[in-house]
């Protein structure tokens, strides 16, 4: 009489890499048949981002590249903000936002695209405090040679 709802969560894959999947129900020991051809998905990871560094015309934003990804959509929300806003696409993988406002708190994250997928949002995105000319902060998320890469441009 009750409806279980059961799911699958593939921790094994791989970036880059298509999977197949395919379910059969089953009632008691009665099997159920399935769909032969499956659906299939390509896992992309998540972008991870590590540095923020002050430039001419913004800030840009450098992340780890990821197998598998034809480019990578860049969000940023302030903090407090409850949705992210796409700034843009790139093909490489760094960014330049030209829009920050001095004394605002971003938020930075990046998705990986293509054709048929898009990878999560990153878990712990990072903090970048634009300061009165510009600069970039540290907060705790950032390492220390992230902090003398910025200071270093002044």
């Amino acid at each position: 009489k009750g409806v279980n709802t059961l799911s699958f969560n593939d921790k094994d894959v791989v970036s880059g890499k298509t999977y197949k999947y395919t379910v059969k129900a089953y009632d008691g020991t009665v099997a159920g048949a399935y769909l032969n051809s499956g659906v299939s998905i390509m896992y992309l990871a998540t972008p991870s981002l590590f540095k923020a560094i002050e430039v001419e015309n913004g800030v840009n934003i450098t992340f780890k590249a990821v197998d598998g990804a034809q480019k990578y959509r860049i969000y940023r929300k302030a903090v407090g903000d409850k949705n992210w806003r796409a700034l843009g696409e790139v093909t490489t993988n760094s960014y330049v936002d030209e829009t920050i406002k001095e004394n605002v708190t971003y938020i930075y994250t990046a998705r990986a695209v293509n054709e048929t997928t898009l990878s999560n949002y990153q878990k712990n995105p990072v903090n970048y405090r634009i300061g009165k000319k510009g600069n970039v902060s540290q907060n705790e998320q950032i390492v220390n040679s992230v902090l003398k890469d910025a200071t270093s441009k002044k």
